[in-house]
């Protein structure tokens, strides 16, 4: 929100004190756009440790799928190595890329919710 405030203000044209006038207002506003700025960055990253935390989730037919645990076993989407007893939801051991997806033994996908999120932070 903050940057297209900005953007509003760059883009102005017109005599000084229309200028002047919408400055000021942006001024005004401009604590507002910040707080709701910093919002959305903790709201993203709640959702992020939230479901980097999950111990488990369910495929679409209902079926749990343990994310965690010395049971869960993982292929890579991008390399296709083959790790066990990490998160389902972390980076590969061997190329660092971050699950998009994992898989249910009845063989339908689950989709990691925060994947892009993560993956941008890499």
């Amino acid at each position: 929100m903050t940057g297209w405030l900005l953007l509003c203000l760059a883009r102005v044209r017109g005599p000084w004190w229309a200028q002047l006038l919408l400055a000021t207002c942006a001024l005004a506003v401009a604590p507002m756009a910040l707080f709701l700025d910093a919002v959305g960055v903790f709201l993203r990253e709640w959702r992020i440790v939230g479901a980097l935390g999950q111990t488990e989730t369910r495929c679409p037919r209902g079926h749990m799928v343990v994310l965690s645990g010395p049971s869960a076993a993982w292929t890579c989407s991008s390399c296709a190595y083959t790790y066990g007893g990490a998160s389902g939801w972390g980076r590969c051991p061997r190329c660092r890329s971050v699950a998009a997806y994992v898989s249910c033994p009845c063989g339908l996908s689950i989709d990691n919710p925060v994947f892009e999120l993560v993956d941008d932070a890499r």
